[in-house]
């Protein structure tokens, strides 16, 4: 007897809504997947948590044509506390069992836009998406999740403490969307970081130092319906932030001997970052081919540079580019091969005070990987990723081959 495999479509990183409650006032909907990954790195292989997450929102018709609602999500840790094996910057390196990453309430009008308050998705982010799609890793050339976290705080990921307007238009067979975002966070560092000045020294902050800040972001999106559907963007984000601590320590690079206790500090620092992208095709993992890329450039007037337990230095002050590349067929789209890089430099000058290693950062990570999608809520895959970064970027990627799945809840 002939079993035949049938499977539909499911976009990447996405996951369909189901709803709980709907009236003529409001509707209530959840929507969210968990996901596991075997993962092979660094001579070990064990089981690590994927970017899990569930979610629940709600939208009710307000006034004429305005709608409104809110919408809550938060990421899950099922299987393991343990810091993952390959880092994943959408999950910001979380060992709690759940955290949140989203939370806001919104207003939409077809006139004048949509108006958002909240933990959300950044402006910034409307551009670096296209290539955010691997399940495994990724993200790490784009500015998206800058500092070892995601992103928040500077407002380029899932911004914190933002209010955001999108408006779209019609134009030349396409459409333009316009957005903006303006945020005032502020936070608890839980890494340490290090920020450093023209006459060689530097200030290391402790992980409990209080950081508080603003951020503007702006993006100009056209999407047009040119063959299987053009997407052109470009956005800007700019963070200003305050560090202050009572247990800061004063370094001086000129002389590794010379340290002066401090007991208190304050640093201020802006941060800029630009990226534009590109995509041709449905979308990842939609049928036929789909690809992206994305590059960005990011500066610092602090020069601020993010270590944690890890080493990994995620930091402003860099060049990068992403890449992300699918085909999809089968019965029903259920087979998709994909490949892609993540490329980040910097040439900050910190690295010239590390021993023994080039005066320079490069990571340089090429992905292959390979998805079958069983039905419209469950998924395998295969991923691997491999390494060409520099000594000085080891400590922050690794070569990994994984197998995991995905299940809708």
């Amino acid at each position: 007897m002939r079993m035949a495999l049938v499977c539909s479509a499911l976009t990447a990183n996405t996951a369909y809504a189901v709803t709980i409650f709907e009236s003529k006032e409001i509707s209530l909907y959840t929507q969210g997947y968990i996901s596991i990954n075997e993962v092979n790195a660094g001579n070990q292989t064990r089981f690590q948590d994927g970017s899990s997450r569930i979610g629940v929102g709600l939208n009710t018709a307000i006034y004429d044509d305005w709608t409104a609602g809110f919408y809550l999500e938060y990421g899950l840790r099922i299987i393991s506390s343990f810091r993952p094996q390959v880092y994943q910057p959408s999950t910001n390196g979380s060992t709690e069992s759940l955290y949140l990453r989203y939370g806001n309430i919104f207003a939409e009008d077809e006139v004048w836009g949509k108006f958002t308050a909240g933990k959300q998705p950044s402006v910034y982010y409307d551009v670096t998406q296209l290539t955010d799609n691997y399940f495994v890793s990724g993200g790490l050339a784009s500015g998206t999740y800058p500092l070892v976290t995601d992103g928040g705080f500077v407002g380029t990921g899932r911004a914190d403490s933002a209010f955001t307007w999108r408006k779209h238009w019609h134009w030349l067979g396409g459409k333009v969307q316009l957005g903006l975002q303006y945020a005032t966070p502020s936070a608890e560092l839980e890494i340490p970081v290090e920020v450093f000045f023209s006459n060689d020294r530097f200030v290391l902050f402790p992980d409990n130092s209080s950081e508080e800040g603003t951020n503007q972001s702006i993006s100009l999106t056209y999407e047009i319906d040119l063959g299987q559907g053009l997407f052109l963007g470009a956005s800007y984000n700019r963070s200003k932030s305050n560090i202050n601590s009572d247990e800061a320590s004063l370094f001086n690079l000129s002389d590794p001997d010379g340290l002066v206790l401090i007991t208190s500090s304050r640093t201020s620092g802006t941060n800029d970052a630009m990226a534009a992208g590109i995509s041709y095709g449905k979308g990842a993992f939609e049928k036929g081919f789909y690809g992206s890329a994305v590059f960005q450039h990011s500066s610092s007037d602090s020069q601020e540079l993010a270590v944690s337990e890890r080493g990994q230095n995620i930091f402003f002050e860099s060049q990068g580019s992403e890449s992300f590349f699918s085909y999809t067929w089968g019965a029903k789209n259920c087979y998709s091969a994909f490949l892609g890089h993540n490329s980040l430099k910097s040439d900050n000058r910190i690295f010239s005070g590390l021993p023994k290693v080039a005066n320079n950062f490069r990571l340089l990570q090429y992905y292959l990987g390979f998805q079958y999608r069983w039905n419209n809520n469950v998924r395998f895959y295969l991923e691997s990723a491999f390494d060409y970064s520099n000594k000085t970027a080891s400590a922050e990627v690794n070569n990994y081959s994984a197998l995991g799945v995905q299940v809708e809840i």
